[in-house]
């Protein structure tokens, strides 16, 4: 339509390929390095569904459908989050302008532990770019799911940490008994 501008288009379209084969490779990096390939996670919104597999994570099921939360939807929900299933929520701009979402996600993530991850799908505060804002949304993605591993992690040496301290109260009160019998 423009031939004039044909050699610019042609070399900001490379440019834009190669940055997109960048993040890629960025994203599949960090899913193999974390080991969270194919983790299934909950979106809120149909738009976050791009977001999840770029990550190369599943997306198992949508919290808000069809303009509104389902409650057989929640139910799938919290017993997901209850017995491991998901790894976290992926929660967009766009999900969180429809009603009553904010106070929903509160009450999922008090009762289950879940982490969520606020990410964009369109261009706000100054990223403008594409890659710009699947950068800024891996962050928060990651962010929420090491952070679940780590509060996992952290309930495990927790547990560990006060069985040692249970054995050690143990047989120091073993040994302060057999001192005291063997003075009387």
């Amino acid at each position: 339509m423009k031939p004039e501008f044909s050699e610019e288009l042609s070399y900001n379209y490379i440019l834009f390929e190669k940055e997109i084969t960048n993040l890629k490779n960025f994203l599949n990096k960090l899913s193999e390095r974390y080991n969270l390939v194919g983790k299934n996670v909950v979106i809120g919104f149909y738009a976050e569904q791009y977001i999840a597999e770029a990550m190369n994570l599943k997306a198992d099921i949508v919290l808000i459908g069809e303009g509104e939360i389902n409650p057989s939807i929640l139910t799938k929900v919290y017993e997901g989050f209850k017995s491991g299933k998901y790894a976290c929520m992926i929660v967009s701009d766009t999900a969180l302008l429809m009603s009553n979402v904010q106070g929903i996600l509160k009450e999922i993530s008090g009762e289950t532990g879940c982490s969520i991850a606020y990410v964009l799908t369109v261009s706000t505060s100054g990223l403008e770019r594409y890659d710009a804002i699947m950068y800024y949304n891996a962050g928060q993605v990651y962010n929420a799911l090491l952070s679940q591993c780590k509060a996992n992690s952290a309930e495990v040496n927790i547990y560990l940490l006060t069985t040692i301290a249970t054995l050690l109260i143990i047989i120091l009160e073993s040994i302060l008994l057999v001192k005291w019998r063997v003075k009387i």
